[in-house]
């Protein structure tokens, strides 16, 4: 328990300073890059002009979705913001690749796969569903992968234990009362204005498409250490979120 309240309390301050740093924000200031930039696009779908119907802070932080490729770890970790409302990130092993979610729908993870393809030809040898919600697992089939490279192996699939009961309570009992709640948490039965959607929050905007979701074959119920074409991770249970961990390439995802 000692541990769970330390852990719980680490990612509650990293919240509260994510906030602090928004609200502190003047005018539309902009939050400076906390990676290497690696590649960014002329395109936000997310709205960014002045307006003085918007708050200038919330137009700064929609000046901050414009599609960008980070490159936290030189050559080795690579993260596609902006292209959903999710960041879909890739590490690059010495025979494989590892696919931290694929995101929201089939099509935005086939873009972000071209994308992730300008950098290299590996194989894909993971993917790791970070959680159940609608914006991070279901587009696995848009990166490539079919059931078949998952049932014979060839493709690893990572989540937690806890991944298929929440995902399956989700879908039944509490999942109109989650509907109801993301509705309103994210104001989207306020009437819109001219020229739309402000942002979508974590994102530029939560896309419609075709949805897959392939079953996960490894599952871990505290923490897993494994190896996945050259990617050495320690996966672990966090507050909400499973989070993974590639130590001797000093990132955690």
């Amino acid at each position: 328990m000692g541990t769970y309240n330390k852990l719980k309390g680490m990612l509650y301050g990293a919240a509260l300073l994510f906030i602090f740093t928004l609200s502190s924000l003047s005018h539309s200031e902009e939050i400076p890059n906390l990676s290497p930039v690696r590649t960014q696009y002329n395109e936000n779908s997310a709205y960014t002009e002045d307006n003085p119907q918007v708050n200038p802070r919330l137009t700064g932080w929609s000046r901050q979705m414009t599609k960008t490729m980070y490159e936290p770890v030189k050559d080795r970790v690579f993260c596609a913001v902006g292209w959903q409302l999710t960041t879909t990130c890739m590490a690059v092993g010495d025979t494989g690749l590892v696919i931290i979610d694929p995101g929201e729908n089939d099509d935005a993870a086939a873009e972000i796969m071209a994308e992730f393809r300008k950098i290299s030809d590996k194989p894909i040898k993971g993917v790791v569903y970070t959680h159940r919600h609608p914006d991070h697992p279901f587009g696995v089939k848009g990166l490539g992968i079919t059931e078949e490279d998952v049932e014979s192996g060839e493709v690893e699939i990572f989540a937690s234990d806890l991944f298929m009961p929440y995902l399956v309570n989700d879908s039944s009992l509490v999942g109109p009362i989650l509907s109801m709640r993301t509705a309103y948490g994210g104001a989207t039965f306020l009437p819109q204005g001219k020229d739309g959607l402000v942002n979508g929050g974590l994102g530029p905007t939560f896309k419609t498409g075709p949805v897959s979701l392939i079953l996960p074959n490894r599952t871990f119920s505290y923490e897993l250490q494994t190896d996945v074409g050259g990617v050495n991770m320690v996966l672990f249970h966090a507050y909400g979120d499973a989070e993974c961990q590639a130590p001797k390439i000093r990132s955690t995802l």
